[in-house]
């Protein structure tokens, strides 16, 4: 594709302006401010309404001293491109305002701006216009191709990198295992999973596992200085002889404690008490079985009448319901009758009228009295026979109606009466409920009546003077009894002792059964840890050996460029960056001659893999002495002093493209 004319008028202060390439390169002479880059802008702003700055919102107007806009101006840009199959295109677009007159206005008022679009002279809405730009090439390739600083300094890195991986093709992972013994094993590590999914579970695993190191040894120092000494302690044979014999002598005490209690008459009366404690709990149970199965009765009884309630208000809610409907329908009917008995009168005293041709329609002559009269008479019956069939219709239906009517006064009456039946139902549960409630009351204050019948009171008696026997009975071995269970006490307290020493043997022996599982658990883990170590070394040593391959592999597509596309950080990760550089030096760096011959390179490269050479411009020149060679139409941009308008050379193909003389 080459630009072969390109004219501006009032486009960014240039009044005028033409220029003719016949698809020739160019260089274009001119002092700052003097309108160089306003001819890129606008050859951007004809394409994309952008300026070489990727700017939207730039000033086309043409300014006053004041930098104020001139009004009533038109602003356009037109271009001639020639396609690569030698067919021409001409585009044009005009950037006015927008002046109307408002009614009753006396001038007209500025009401906003409108941009033409033309295609070989043809006007064309927008949408046309940009889908013919775009079949030439996408916005984003024009400028790619187009600007040699646009690829480093306006794409995102990692949309520059996502490019030239698709120009210059990504490395596939057997490619990168293949040429690397060390990483065979890592396909199978991997499995399913991707590096960056597992990076982050060796990550989390190994930050668990140091977690769990720091927790384990923790716990084995807790537990280590938690270990009983046992150096005062008797050994555990010693200690379970000693309560083999402890036991022994407490069985013998507490058999002789068992002697002492139950000699004389202390046992029968024992026994008699417990037999009149299992008659009391006989009377007493036998009592409230007795009154709590007729408090159930009395509570069955309540649940019916609560049951018989409800289903009472349910058929009362129906009957009212059916009573409604009855008497409306009555009022329906009634209203029927009596719109047929108004009816049937106006029928009965209606008076025919009957009107007959005496004379032919058709022929104009009289019709015989005969005929005139058997026509009336006609009529008449005709008139008679529908007045009677009407009546009797209406006397039919009201026949009907009177029979209905008559069924719903007795359905009427019937559901008065079965209302009256069920409200009176309805009342006597009611009474019957209240009574069974007072019933309930005063069978449940009777469960404990048991207590004042003369059995219970007899017992009672009989349990006393049993219990002031066995009292004045039991003071005479009151001190035999005491000796016998201090002694009982004391081989009590002896056995305490003994078993706390034995439980200092069973809590040292498990806490060095922790310890030993703690250390067995920590081998786990540190074996663990130095797996996961290097299976995370494999994976950075593959991103290591991918990342030399693919900068190699891309650099190798470019004669000048060069791609920093992974930075090493401190501990020794690959970061993902794209940064152009030359000799080392990063873009950021370079001078202005470096950095336009490194973006004609990239762009040299691009044009090869897309098919496409647009024409390039090349702004600020005047810092190159000599470009690299491109296979499109180069258009430089030159800082002059001695140009104070702008001066345009074109250079043939055949010339070297060295600028330093004509800068000077």
């Amino acid at each position: 594709m080459k630009l072969l004319e390109l004219r501006l008028k009032n486009f960014k202060g240039i009044k005028a302006f033409e220029l003719k390439t016949d698809g020739e390169d160019l260089r274009i002479y001119g002092q700052n401010a003097s309108g160089k880059s306003s001819l890129f802008d606008a050859f951007l702003w004809l394409l994309f309404d952008k300026d070489s700055r990727d700017r939207a919102d730039f000033e086309i107007k043409t300014l006053d001293k004041e930098g104020n806009p001139l009004h009533q101006l038109d602003h356009e840009v037109e271009a001639v491109f020639e396609m690569d199959d030698e067919e021409t295109i001409v585009l044009r677009k005009v950037y006015k305002e927008k002046w109307t007159k408002k009614r009753g206005a006396p001038v007209e008022t500025f009401s906003g701006h409108e941009v033409s679009y033309y295609i070989d002279g043809v006007p064309v809405k927008k949408s046309e216009y940009d889908s013919r730009i775009s079949q030439i090439a996408q916005e984003k390739l024009f400028k790619l191709l187009t600007n040699p600083n646009y690829f480093s300094e306006t794409m995102h890195w990692q949309e520059r990198r996502k490019l030239l991986l698709e120009v210059c093709g990504d490395i596939s992972d057997d490619e990168v295992i293949s040429l690397n013994p060390e990483l065979a094993d890592l396909p199978k590590i991997l499995g399913k999973r991707s590096r960056d999914d597992y990076q982050k579970i060796i990550t989390a695993r190994k930050r668990d596992i140091n977690k769990a190191l720091d927790d384990n040894r923790v716990r084995i120092d807790e537990v280590s200085h938690g270990l009983p000494d046992l150096t005062l302690i008797r050994d555990e044979q010693t200690i379970e002889a000693h309560l083999a014999q402890l036991a022994e002598q407490r069985a013998e005490k507490e058999a002789e404690l068992a002697s002492l209690m139950a000699g004389g008459n202390r046992g029968a009366i024992k026994q008699q008490i417990a037999e009149i404690d299992a008659q009391l709990l006989t009377i007493e149970t036998e009592h409230r079985r007795e009154v709590n199965q007729r408090i159930r009765d009395i509570q069955d009884n309540i649940q019916g009448c609560l049951d018989g309630i409800r289903q009472v208000e349910r058929r009362l809610a129906i009957v009212t319901v059916n009573l409604k409907d009855n008497k409306r329908y009555i009022e329906q009917l009634d209203k029927r009758l009596e719109e047929l008995r108004t009816k049937w009168h106006e029928v009965a005293t209606r008076e025919p009228e009957i009107s007959v041709d005496e004379v032919c329609p058709t022929c104009g002559q009289s019709i015989p009295p005969e005929k005139v009269e058997e026509a009336r008479a006609k009529a008449m019956a005709e008139f008679n026979r529908k007045k009677a069939e009407e009546l009797e219709a209406m006397a039919d239906e009201g026949k009907g109606k009177r029979e209905e009517r008559d069924k719903s006064l007795t359905t009427i009456e019937e559901l008065e009466e079965e209302l009256q039946h069920l409200e009176a139902t309805k009342k006597q549960l009611s009474e019957d409920q209240a009574g069974l409630n007072g019933d309930l009351a005063k069978a449940k204050a009777t469960l404990k009546d048991y207590k004042g019948r003369q059995d219970y009171q007899g017992l009672m008696k009989q349990k006393e003077q049993l219990q002031q026997m066995l009292a004045g009975d039991m003071s005479s071995i009151e001190q035999e009894k005491a000796r016998i269970e201090g002694e009982i006490a004391a081989i009590k307290q002896e056995e305490t002792e003994a078993l706390k020493e034995k439980a200092l043997h069973e809590a040292f022996r498990n806490g060095q059964v922790r310890v030993q599982d703690l250390e067995a658990q920590q081998k786990e883990l540190a074996a663990e840890y130095e797996r996961l170590e290097r299976e995370e070394w494999l994976i950075k040593q593959f991103i290591r050996t991918k990342a030399n391959l693919l900068t190699d592999k891309i650099n190798s597509k470019f004669k000048l460029a060069r791609f920093k596309l992974f930075d090493i950080q401190v501990n020794g990760d690959l970061n993902e960056v794209c940064e152009t550089t030359y000799g080392g030096v990063p873009w950021g760096s370079l001078n202005t001659g470096a950095r336009i011959n490194v973006g004609l390179d990239v762009i040299n490269t691009l044009s090869e893999y897309y098919g496409f050479t647009p024409p390039i411009w090349v702004d600020n020149a005047e810092a190159v002495t000599e470009l690299v060679p491109v296979n499109g139409q180069l258009i430089t941009l030159i800082v002059s002093g001695k140009d104070k308008k702008l001066r345009v050379e074109r250079v043939p193909k055949n010339k070297p493209a060295t600028l330093f003389e004509e800068a000077m």
